[in-house]
């Protein structure tokens, strides 16, 4: 049985997490929080979540993994058949990726921690965030999914890059983000409907008190 490797706190966790479920693959999560052990290196080399174990061995990066169960778990497809249609999807989730969540990501750990940033780093955050709202209002259709009338890959990629790029925003600057985001507020409501979104949601408000007093623990060790 495939292994997912991760914590229910992590975004990059449950949109692996999102389509196995989808996908109706069988799979057992084996809870690991950041702070790799050696025995977790030689599963994951940088130590990263999510990790799958598979038949063939063990492999991490997020779009590695799902591009991996595309192919081998070809039932209920998240992308679509042709080409280009495909590569859109992509391009909506590496501008989410990069432009939104990556961005926000900088400013996490003052906003784990409730500290401030410097004005710098906020500043540099909120350049590059303006610049994939803009972009995600060009791209994304919104129809009512966000790359056409099926969902697809680019859904539950982007309703989890949104989980921590709108957390962020609301604590750093005091941004609805998603409401500039044309139509984002409709689909994101859709999404959150769905039944396999709201026990991933469940289930990370479970862990999110053990994930808390984990990151307590490791940053007093460091």
């Amino acid at each position: 049985m495939l292994k997912l490797y991760g914590f229910a706190s992590s975004n990059y966790f449950n949109i692996v997490k999102h389509v196995l479920l989808y996908k109706e693959i069988e799979f057992e999560e084996v809870k690991n929080y950041p702070g790799a052990s050696a025995d977790y290196l030689q599963k994951s080399p940088l130590g990263k979540v999510p990790c799958i174990e598979t038949e063939h061995g063990f492999l991490s990066e997020t779009t590695a993994i799902l591009d991996y169960l595309e192919e081998t778990y070809p039932q209920k497809p998240l992308y679509p058949t042709d080409a280009f249609a495909k590569a859109k999807v992509k391009e909506l989730m590496k501008v989410g990726e990069l432009y939104l969540e990556l961005s926000a990501r900088t400013l996490l750990p003052a906003v784990l921690m409730r500290v401030d940033s410097t004005d710098e780093k906020k500043r540099d955050a909120k350049f590059v965030l303006n610049k994939g709202v803009k972009a995600m209002s060009q791209i994304a259709s919104f129809s009512p999914y966000i790359a056409g009338s099926e969902m697809t890959m680019a859904d539950i990629y982007m309703r989890q890059v949104m989980s921590v790029t709108a957390m962020v925003c609301r604590s750093a600057f005091k941004w609805d983000i998603a409401a500039d985001i044309t139509a984002m507020p409709e689909w994101l409501a859709m999404m959150n409907e769905m039944d396999i979104s709201q026990k991933i949601d469940a289930d990370k408000t479970e862990d999110l008190p053990a994930f808390g007093a984990h990151m307590m623990k490791l940053a007093k060790s460091q």
